[in-house]
């Protein structure tokens, strides 16, 4: 059963690189040279138009997240410098997170490849964080994750009270993680002429094999099997993963980040 799982899995990968390549085609994207890293108006320019043509780096700006960031909410993991420091305030979430990206950029010193590969992987870190805590909190509550997501409607079926309060937040903070995670990725492949490439994918460089791939078919069995049911959050970090950890074969290695439950709100 479990050779029989792996064979499924890998058909379906294929079936999703061969619709992510198409949607993702490196050369509509904005470059980035090394003298931008200082020059704050030129990374503003690169994150906009970046964000403008990158479909998944677009839905950072959903309405969902707009909304939020205009009631106040902000990110609270992943932030080595605040945008909002020394009583700086923004009303919009665009000019906020290029803040945020020039700010991180020029806080790695030296800046280098190893020490951007070290920043990235960080920032990965931070993500998953945010993610399993939108993630558990939505499968405690059964918010419909499939077709088009309605995030007033699914937010009303949370109770009022911490556990609402901390989904909007990392909502939101997860967003802002992975929309920053995909624009580092393609700064590192234009600075240093190569992909930037997950843990989970070096550690098979190395001929090691990382412990999704093994937690993967453990989960997936049962599902096929008939003896048990996969939730939520499962399923989230499966997708996930499985697409980072092969996403680097791709131009830009879209949508790596995350499949998110929310990628198709209205």
């Amino acid at each position: 059963m479990k050779k029989f799982t792996v064979v499924i899995i890998a058909v379906v990968l294929q079936m999703l690189i061969r619709v992510i390549v198409v949607q993702a085609q490196s050369g509509e994207l904005p470059r980035f040279k090394n003298e931008y890293l200082r020059d704050e108006d030129r990374v503003a320019a690169f994150v906009t138009s970046f964000i403008k043509k990158d479909f998944q780096a677009s839905t950072l700006l959903n309405p969902s997240n707009v909304t939020l960031f205009a009631k106040g909410y902000r990110p609270k993991i992943g932030l080595p410098q605040d945008p909002e420091t020394n009583n700086q305030k923004y009303s919009d979430l665009q000019k906020y997170f290029i803040k945020k990206i020039y700010l991180d950029l020029n806080s790695i010193q030296p800046f280098n490849q190893l020490s951007f590969q070290i920043f990235i992987d960080q920032v990965g870190r931070w993500s998953d964080q945010t993610l399993t805590c939108a993630g558990e909190i939505s499968d405690k509550y059964g918010l419909s994750v499939a077709g088009p997501f309605i995030f007033e409607t699914e937010l009303a079926k949370i109770p009022d009270g911490f556990e609402k309060e901390e989904f909007k937040q990392c909502w939101l903070n997860d967003f802002v993680l992975g929309t920053e995670l995909r624009i580092f990725a393609w700064i590192y492949e234009q600075l240093f002429n190569t992909p930037y490439v997950m843990p989970e994918k070096r550690r098979i460089s190395y001929g090691t094999q990382p412990d999704i791939f093994r937690d993967t078919v453990l989960l997936v069995t049962p599902l096929t099997s008939g003896k048990a049911a996969l939730t939520g959050i499962h399923i989230f970090v499966i997708q996930r993963e499985m697409l980072r950890c092969l996403s680097f074969f791709l131009p830009l290695g879209a949508p790596w980040d995350k499949l998110r439950f929310k990628h198709s709100e209205i």
